[in-house]
């Protein structure tokens, strides 16, 4: 069946507040923290009598009428912005009675791989405290087991996860924060592409060969052979990079992909984890990306060298966008990395 998911958009009619709703040890901290009361409180108010079977988790509690605790008269959510990570994940039950493989994808498309890494470990130490107590309050459980699930999740803004496959295909994990890093100064040479660049441009509403001049090294990389962003003069940090008390970068949210995927160079001394870390990072989309545009980067270079010729950039940049439509090589590509990638993250939707 040809569903279009848009005919089912969230109509706000509040019946999935009626169903058993899956809650978390960290859904309750997020609760009381955004409504700024206690846990304890957003415990014993929230959690009802009945445990989630499938997954081992919580349930919300109900009202007398059926309906979650937190539904209000206009049949909305008053915790909307900060409601249990399940009630974001779940498309609308109207999809799956007519197709369920539609519903399915909508649910594992529904957030990014560390929202949903944040919620299998969550549903694994919400586990954990209901084999030790129960559904009843432990303050001492609750605190020790929240303090421990939060090693393995992001919990501020600026924090990273990646999460890669070892040799034996299970997960391992590193958490880092470029905002407080000793080092504070991207020593390493990074590669730009083609594409990095024309984004870089196009948001920053400079000149394509504007970047070039004051952005792009003179020298190639000196590993690669392609393009590299300069230093700024008489130090080693990247030409992007700003000096404040967090450290950070000028063009954070549109960044070159290879500053998205590389990880923490301080916590993976190892090079295999590193290109493990690497292949696993961001989604396969912006990997294929990356792929295609460093390859055809470093064939600019070879041919024009590290300066600009509005000629050749476009087209080459038509040539990327030709091969990121090459479906056979890119499948190539997937089995490649394929073995570096955790895949296994989203828990599987309950229909």
């Amino acid at each position: 069946m040809n569903t279009d998911a848009s005919e089912y958009s969230c109509k706000m009619c509040g019946r999935c507040c009626w169903q058993d709703i899956p809650l978390t040890i960290y859904d309750i901290y997020r609760i009381a923290m955004k409504l700024g009361i206690d846990d304890r409180e957003v415990f014993e108010r929230s959690i009802g009598e009945k445990i989630a079977t499938r997954v081992i988790t919580f349930t919300l509690n109900r009202k007398e009428d059926g309906s979650c605790i937190y539904l209000d008269e206009d049949q909305k959510c008053s915790i909307y912005s900060f409601r249990p990570r399940v009630c974001s994940f779940y498309p609308c039950p109207d999809i799956s009675r007519k197709d369920k493989d539609l519903w399915r994808r909508l649910y594992l498309s529904s957030a990014c791989y560390q929202i949903f890494w944040e919620h299998s470990m969550a549903v694994n130490y919400t586990k954990e405290y209901i084999q030790r107590f129960g559904t009843n309050w432990n303050e001492d459980g609750y605190f020790e087991i929240l303090d421990e699930l939060k090693h393995y999740i992001i919990t501020e803004e600026s924090e990273k996860i990646i999460v890669a496959s070892d040799e034996n295909g299970s997960p391992i994990m590193m958490k880092y924060n470029c905002t407080k890093c000793k080092i504070k100064e991207c020593r390493m040479e990074t590669e730009i592409t083609l594409m990095d660049i024309l984004r870089i441009a196009q948001k920053t509403k400079n000149s394509i060969q504007d970047i070039f001049k004051n952005a792009v090294s003179k020298q190639p990389h000196s590993y690669t052979g392609g393009l590299k962003l300069r230093k700024t003069k008489g130090s080693t940090r990247c030409i992007y990079f700003f000096k404040s008390k967090k450290g950070h970068c000028k063009i954070y949210p549109f960044r070159p992909n290879f500053c998205k995927f590389v990880p923490c160079r301080l916590r993976v001394p190892n090079k295999k984890n590193w290109k493990r870390f690497f292949f696993a990072a961001g989604n396969i989309e912006d990997q294929w990306q990356l792929e295609v545009s460093t390859a055809v980067t470093r064939e600019y270079v070879k041919e024009i060298g590290v300066r600009y010729n509005k000629i050749s950039f476009e087209r080459y940049i038509e040539k990327i966008n030709i091969l990121m439509k090459n479906n056979d090589v890119k499948e190539k590509f997937i089995r490649k990395i394929d073995q570096y990638r955790y895949d296994k993250i989203p828990i599987e939707p309950v229909l």
